[in-house]
């Protein structure tokens, strides 16, 4: 188990992945769920956008999947 830090720290992808699952600064979680989250997200995004799952993210495509989680 790990705790959710104060969000100031975070990176806003894994703000999306508190949010998703009602987490907030303090609680616990465990850090491979954030993992396995964020790797479904990215296949859901590449079959929505028609990106083959071999294909890199440009910069544009990593700011458009960080985007993407935030809706």
């Amino acid at each position: 188990m790990a705790k959710v830090p104060n969000f100031s720290e975070c990176q806003p992808r894994f703000i999306a992945f508190c949010k998703a699952h009602g987490l907030t600064e303090g609680d616990d979680f465990k850090p491979y769920e954030y993992i396995i989250w964020v790797q479904e997200k990215v296949a859901e995004f590449r079959k929505l956008k028609g990106f083959k799952s071999h294909e890199p993210f440009t910069d544009g495509m990593h700011a458009e999947f960080t985007r993407f989680l935030g809706r």
